[in-house]
């Protein structure tokens, strides 16, 4: 490359930087302020979330993440890893997809990467970054277009004869293509159909298939992200064409802390509002999302004294977040009311069809003009190639918003839609029966009955009646997953009159051999204390982190009989359990406890509570 021609290219490089990210710094030691909020939050909100290396995507329920995420222990890496040199091979992976449970971070995780790169932290390796939505990409209907004009058509600040100079170095490229479940076109070409040529056109399905089958600019490096649920990532990796394949799991115990510092920008309030929430279980287990925690420091950071209700609960928070928003907004009650619902339907409409982004149009099809008036900060607005777009601010506030409309709207046919609900497993499914056991709670939602009305009548009373169906039916089907499921929804509504004492009895005689989150041990100490007289729990064979087994002492001190028998404790769970043998009112007379490592150490602790006099054990096994 001649001296003239290298000063070019790093130009080139230098305006294509400039133009991802505005006013960015173009070097570590560049401490220009950021441009945008968006630079803001990369900045200086950003956590790096768990990242795992995965065969296949995990079909992990969305409820069911924080449990897997407390379970992986190998093949964790960080996004700048993904284009590392494997160690066995020496080889750097080309084709990367990197998957995730919706809210969990994956736009943020390509942004971040990006915007790293501009500042010259990370992908050195890389002169150029080329950023794509499939969201915009589906406005290019069945145009033929070629490589060149598509990279120029999403970055107008690069020309045709830049590009040509630029795509010569294709093992200095890197295309990132976000949210492919979100695209309506299939990538599956036969190789006698792909690309070969930058200027050849094509339709930009054809394109997009032909980088990941190496046709096109081989060398070339490429990064998709989608939702785990997605068909075209499944038959991306069924058929070879990706050769790493990693998912976003969220945050763990300690990003999750560090989120919230950096959100209420550190010191006694961010520790407060932080042990506050990790004291409450149903919103805590959710904290490994940053669409959850966003909403939670919302609400903390409004939520003043007087409002002496505590929130034990997601959809408590929820409530919480519609009102502080909602009730400082001028207008009358039955104006705010209408509002709500037509939202409400907006994202209802979105959840049943698969839909997180809507245009003036959709808006106007529900009789939405200026939804802010009254829901301020409810949508993020974002233009897509000269068109207007609409997303709620975070996901989980669609399927919140849908299940407002399900009880407040008396011409829905609510048992129709629960029934419907049972064959269900998506992620917006189960997120919306969350927030209906929720909000279906009179108490729940009385802060803002005032302003937008009490539901329907019966209509809680057909939700409340559905989930106890629910957890009856999996219990008599001996299916502990939906159980616990059901019994999760049950927990949200924190009416332990949903529970029967004789049905709690039965739960509990019946959990052998499952593997318990957290918050399913916090569940189940809810439904244990239904019962004043516990004949049986049975959870042998089953396993627990530490800190959700001792969650389960005080059920045990209400229990006649235990079975531990092969649940992998340690010497770390012994001294709750000891507590529970030597309680004073402690009703347990026969503790199973075979095959587990309790240690020395362990064993000590409970031949010394088994010798008190309190202790009332009759038989140790």
């Amino acid at each position: 490359m001649s001296l003239w021609s290298f000063i070019s290219f790093t130009d080139l490089q230098k305006a294509h930087k400039a133009a991802l990210f505005p006013q960015s710094p173009v070097s570590a030691g560049d401490q220009s302020l950021p441009s945008s909020p968006e630079q803001a939050v990369l900045r200086n909100q950003y956590v790096e979330p768990v990242i795992a290396v995965q065969l296949a995507p995990d079909r992990t329920e969305f409820l069911e993440t924080g449990r897997r995420l407390a379970e992986l222990g190998t093949g964790l890496i960080s996004t700048g890893q993904l284009f590392e040199r494997d160690r066995g091979t020496d080889k750097a992976p080309n084709i990367i997809a990197l998957g995730g449970v919706e809210g969990i971070g994956k736009t943020t995780e390509v942004q971040k990467l990006a915007f790293d790169w501009v500042n010259g932290k990370r992908l050195e390796k890389f002169a150029f970054v080329f950023l794509f939505k499939f969201r915009e990409l589906n406005t290019l209907q069945k145009e033929a277009v070629s490589l060149v004009s598509l990279i120029a058509w999403q970055h107008k600040h690069l020309k045709g004869k830049d590009l040509g100079e630029i795509l010569q170095r294709s093992e200095s490229l890197l295309f990132v293509f976000d949210g492919l479940d979100q695209y309506k076109h299939s990538l599956d070409f036969p190789r006698e159909q792909l690309c070969s040529s930058v200027e050849e056109a094509a339709p930009v399905p054809r394109l997009v298939a032909s980088l990941l089958a190496r046709a096109l600019l081989n060398g070339c490096s490429v990064l998709i992200t989608s939702r785990t649920t997605s068909s075209s990532l499944s038959e991306l990796l069924e058929a070879g064409k990706v050769d790493l394949y990693a998912e976003i799991y969220g945050f763990a115990p300690e990003q999750r802390k560090s989120f919230f510092g950096k959100l209420f920008n550190g010191g006694r309030v961010a520790d407060e509002a932080f042990h506050y929430v990790e004291q409450k279980d149903g919103l805590y287990s959710l904290c490994f999302s940053p669409s959850f925690c966003s909403i939670f420091v919302a609400v903390l950071k409004s939520r003043s004294a007087a409002q002496e209700r505590d929130l034990e609960t997601v959809s408590e928070m929820f409530v919480n977040f519609i009102w502080g928003n909602m009730l400082p907004a001028p207008g009358k009650a039955r104006e705010k009311r209408g509002v709500l619902l037509k939202v409400g339907k907006l994202a209802f409409h979105g959840v049943s069809e698969g839909l997180s982004v809507f245009y003036d149009e959709d808006l106007r099809s529900f009789g939405l003009t200026s939804p802010e008036r009254f829901l301020p900060g409810i949508f993020q607005r974002e233009s897509l190639q000269g068109r207007r777009s609409y997303a709620f601010a975070v996901p989980p506030l669609q399927q919140f918003l849908a299940a407002c409309y399900l009880l407040l709207d008396t011409s829905t046919d609510l048992k129709e839609f629960l029934k419907k609900t049972d064959s269900q497993s998506d992620v917006h499914f189960q997120n919306l029966t969350l927030f209906l056991a929720g909000i279906s709670e009179p108490a729940v939602w009385k802060p803002v009955d005032a302003t937008l009305g009490k539901f329907g009548r019966g209509r809680a009373e057909t939700v409340q009646e559905w989930l106890k169906d629910m957890a009856q039916q999996a219990l008599r089907d001996n299916r502990k997953k939906e159980l616990l499921t059901a019994l999760r929804f049950l927990y949200e509504t924190q009416n332990k009159s949903l529970i029967t004492a004789e049905f709690a009895e039965e739960i509990c005689r019946r959990l052998s051999y499952g593997t318990f989150s957290d918050l399913d041990c916090a569940v189940l100490l809810c439904v244990s204390s239904c019962c004043q007289d516990l004949p049986e729990f049975s959870l042998l064979g089953s396993s627990f982190t530490e800190t959700g087994f001792n969650k389960l002492v005080p059920a045990f001190r209400s229990c006649q009989k235990i079975e531990l028998f092969d649940c992998c404790l340690t010497t770390e769970c012994c001294q709750g359990l000891a507590s529970a043998l030597q309680a004073k009112h402690s009703l347990l007379r026969r503790l199973e406890l075979g095959i587990n490592e309790l240690g020395n150490a362990g064993a000590r602790l409970l031949c010394t509570a088994l010798e008190q006099p309190d202790c009332k054990v009759e038989s140790l096994g």
